[in-house]
């Protein structure tokens, strides 16, 4: 396979180089690999995750602010203006907003529960060989 490297972008001109990989590497169960090679995977896969939160939060920050105002400005408008039936509905409405952004920001996604689920096998057989 190979990698397509754009160069310069106004011109049009393309680079096609050669992929690093060469082949050689196998893939190598954790069962078989070294304490080393397993104590550098399981960084890399905590990496990963919190990596994919730091994503999440970035993404739903948005949202959560949203949420947060429409919930400030009915507290406000249910104290200063007025009570009537546009109050609890609003206040209603911004609970289930943040409520919906807090679900969807502690909620695994897929990539997040594979690597979970591969830091859990990672640790179980360091625990087995007494590193950890």
């Amino acid at each position: 396979m190979r990698d397509i490297k754009n160069t310069n972008l106004y011109n049009g001109d393309l680079n096609v180089v050669e992929n690093t990989y060469n082949g050689n590497e196998e893939y190598k169960p954790f069962a078989q690999c070294s304490t080393d090679e397993l104590l550098a995977e399981l960084v890399y896969r905590k990496e990963n995750i919190l990596l994919e939160q730091n994503k999440k939060v970035k993404r739903l920050k948005p949202f959560g602010i949203l949420a947060a105002l429409m919930l400030v400005s009915t507290v406000c408008y249910h104290w200063f203006v007025q009570f009537g039936i546009w109050s609890p509905v609003l206040q209603i409405g911004s609970f289930a907003s943040i409520m919906l952004t807090l679900i969807a920001l502690f909620t695994p996604n897929q990539f997040q529960t594979i690597e979970r689920n591969v830091v859990n096998e990672i640790n179980l057989i360091l625990k087995q060989r007494r590193v950890i």
